[in-house]
């Protein structure tokens, strides 16, 4: 669509265990073969953990937001966890729903790998230019959105069936299967269409609208969540509707 050099679009699994962790040499070939590194958020950013931080602290905490019949709900579930009510109850729903998700992956948190991170890294380390397709801001209002008091109880009730979805979809990824990928990320099991319409096509529309600009700036790797690619409002439909050729890199 009128570009002078390709771009690449990467989907990520934003954490997983070093044992199942892999960056193919086909992705490094993309990335090195690029101009500039572009994630949803710009981790390079040095503010960035001040506005998280300064997000956090204004964020309400559990104790404050839970009634008193959800806070028995939390003290029941909890400590499967391996987290007690007076731990959790001063934290904010999304770094709750954070540390619950650890929980769901086959090995303890000291052998988790970030992919977005990694690859940023690797990006710096080439001496590529890194940004952000969304703001630290746009990504918690997004959360919080998703984040319900209603959604924490029923994640934690569920600590098994979480934990067998999280290795599924690992060897899903691992696997390249974008279409099952993006079937188990909508799966009304796992969140409402409204859910489903604020993590993925309401952002995936919104990048659409940047990048346009970045890729005809400069050949872009873009590294986005592998849930955003596929479906009829994923990242790869609308830029085919936008005139874009797509060719897979297998």
């Amino acid at each position: 669509n009128g570009l002078s050099h390709p771009s690449y679009v990467y989907g990520t699994y934003h954490m997983m265990c070093s044992k199942d962790y892999q960056i193919k040499e086909k992705v490094n070939q993309a990335l090195n073969a690029t101009e500039q590194f572009v994630m949803e958020v710009n981790y390079s950013d040095p503010n960035l953990m001040t506005e998280m931080q300064n997000s956090m602290m204004k964020a309400k905490k559990i104790g404050e937001l839970f009634s008193s019949e959800e806070q028995t709900e939390l003290k029941k579930h909890l400590p499967q966890y391996g987290y007690d009510y007076d731990f959790a109850s001063q934290l904010s729903p999304i770094v709750l729903n954070s540390m619950l998700t650890m929980k769901y992956f086959d090995c303890g948190p000291e052998s988790l790998k970030m992919m977005d991170t990694d690859l940023m890294s690797k990006a710096i380390a080439a001496n590529k230019p890194v940004s952000g397709l969304e703001t630290v801001d746009q990504q918690l209002q997004m959360l919080s959105v998703l984040v319900s008091n209603k959604d924490i109880l029923k994640s934690l009730s569920k600590f098994n069936e979480n934990k067998a979805f999280t290795q599924k979809f690992v060897q899903t990824y691992n696997s390249e299967n974008l279409l099952v990928l993006n079937s188990m990320m909508r799966d009304k099991d796992q969140m409402s269409e409204e859910q489903a319409y604020q993590l993925l096509d309401k952002r995936n529309i919104d990048w659409l609208t940047k990048m346009p600009n970045l890729m005809k700036e400069k050949s872009t790797f873009f590294a986005v969540g592998a849930g955003h690619l596929a479906g009829e409002n994923g990242v790869l439909t609308l830029l085919k509707n936008k005139g874009y050729k797509i060719t897979p890199i297998l």
